[in-house]
């Protein structure tokens, strides 16, 4: 095959690609839409955290008549106030005039949507009736603001995962960037919250960070931390590796100082101003997320208290084992290694967390498919499933039950709590949970030297 004809083909499948991914992303949009109609038995799907997780739980007109929930939710109430009722019209800014759990590129983001949505939306004058009235007009808005900036990072986690095939020589992983854009939760979660664009970054970062360019890999991941700070967990890994002598990417503690300076500049920069003029939204970040219940994580099977801090506890215990044992057993020394660490660091950062919500499945989706073999895609994708029903059928979680208990004759509780061991939702998430348990397994035994000693201890006591 000619030079000619491969870029051709390569043009044709890029295309393609983004044909896909427009179709795709149009698809997901329409099912988050409020005014979209869906059979009220999966109900589920049209949630997304964009519009009611936290777009209508911090603009909701209802607010007014919620003191205490208005109270914890924004630093200025006044403004919330005088918004709601028409007095004054107002762009209101995440972090300063209201509490946002999400870093600040998607503070950014929030800002630019909600504000242009307002402004589309909103007449020059309103009251409250008329706020009311217009709020999901206004949250439709702000959603397919949203979906188009997570289009333009789906397209540009596509088009980098083709040059990391490219640069890497990935053998039958075109056909698997096709496989990801089809998988369930995909389609689901894509226009939910903001991971495709954490994930996106991540993407970009790697690539560049396969090619040594270490500035622009460690602003690119700067930016992807600080839009989920679950990428992190492969900059601690992979700079660990460099002092434990397990990296040969890295050559040099020159090496290492360009590559985390740059990102822990910018990090400092986007964070430390905000600190200086809203002196309490990190402890209230910190404090949000510390405090969270154990939503479908691994430790319920053996604590079934949700709220207990031995989840927390445990979480952490788990994330620094698989730190040490990354760092310091496996050895980094192509750059599919580099790939493979990051698949590591994200299943770890999500499966073995005490908050894995399905959304965050998005991280680890473009590396599995990647990177694993025809197996072990098979057993993400019945992960993936899995995950996708859990959201799907979540509002069903009582119709569920009393199946369960008339043709399985079991006695489950016959109520509403899909956050509980016995609801068949958490049945789902342990199916995923475990699933992605044993790939990360298999991945960390498959590049450690722990198994290379073992293999060589058994082979010293056959010979």
């Amino acid at each position: 095959m000619t030079m000619k004809s491969k870029c051709l083909r390569l043009g044709r499948e890029l295309i393609i690609l983004i044909a896909l991914s427009t179709l795709l992303i149009s698809i997901s949009t329409l099912i988050h839409l409020p005014i979209f109609s869906l059979p009220s038995e999966i109900m589920g799907m049209q949630y997304s955290d964009i519009v009611y997780g936290v777009f209508l739980d911090i603009f909701g007109p209802e607010n007014i008549d919620r003191p205490v929930k208005l109270s914890m939710r924004w630093y200025n109430t006044t403004l919330f106030m005088l918004l709601a009722t028409g007095e004054v019209k107002y762009c209101p800014l995440p972090y300063i005039d209201y509490f946002l759990e999400y870093p600040p590129v998607v503070a950014l983001i929030m800002f630019f949507s909600s504000c242009s949505a307002f402004t589309l939306v909103l007449p020059q004058k309103y009251n409250y009736l008329i706020y009311s009235r217009l709020i999901i007009d206004i949250a439709q808005y702000h959603l397919i603001l949203n979906a188009l900036v997570i289009f333009v990072f789906t397209l540009l986690m596509v088009i980098y995962m083709l040059k990391l095939i490219r640069l890497l020589n990935l053998r039958n992983a075109l056909s698997r960037v096709f496989i990801m854009l089809f998988l369930p939760s995909f389609i689901v979660y894509s226009v939910y919250n903001w991971d495709i664009i954490a994930s996106s970054l991540f993407i970009i970062s790697l690539y560049y960070l396969c090619k040594r360019k270490y500035v622009i890999s460690s602003l690119i991941m700067g930016l992807s931390i600080l839009t989920k700070l679950l990428p992190l967990t492969f900059v601690v890994i992979f700079s660990l590796s460099c002092i434990f002598r397990n990296n040969f990417i890295i050559k040099s503690s020159k090496e290492l100082f360009k590559y985390v300076l740059p990102m822990t500049l910018l990090i400092l920069l986007t964070v430390l101003p905000i600190q200086l003029v809203s002196p309490e939204v990190l402890a209230d970040f910190l404090f949000y997320h510390g405090k969270w219940y154990c939503e479908n994580c691994l430790y319920q099977v053996f604590i079934r208290d949700l709220e207990s801090p031995l989840h927390r506890l445990l979480a952490l215990l788990s994330m620094l084992l698989v730190i040490i044992i990354s760092s310091s057993r496996i050895k980094v020394s192509t750059r599919v290694d580099i790939l493979k660490l990051a698949l590591i660091a994200v299943i770890a950062s999500t499966t073995l967390n005490y908050i894995f919500t399905p959304q965050m499945i998005l991280l680890i989706a473009p590396l599995a498919l990647l990177l694993l073999n025809k197996y072990e895609v098979i057993m993400y994708v019945i992960a993936d499933v899995a995950n996708t029903l859990m959201m799907i059928l979540f509002f069903m979680d009582e119709e569920l039950r009393k199946l369960i208990n008339t043709y399985l004759y079991l006695n489950l509780d016959v109520v509403f709590n899909p956050w509980s061991i016995d609801s068949p939702i958490q049945w789902f998430a342990m199916i995923r949970n475990s699933l992605l348990l044993i790939l990360l397994v298999k991945l960390i035994l498959g590049m450690s030297t722990i198994k290379s000693k073992t293999t060589l201890i058994s082979n010293i006591q056959i010979n």
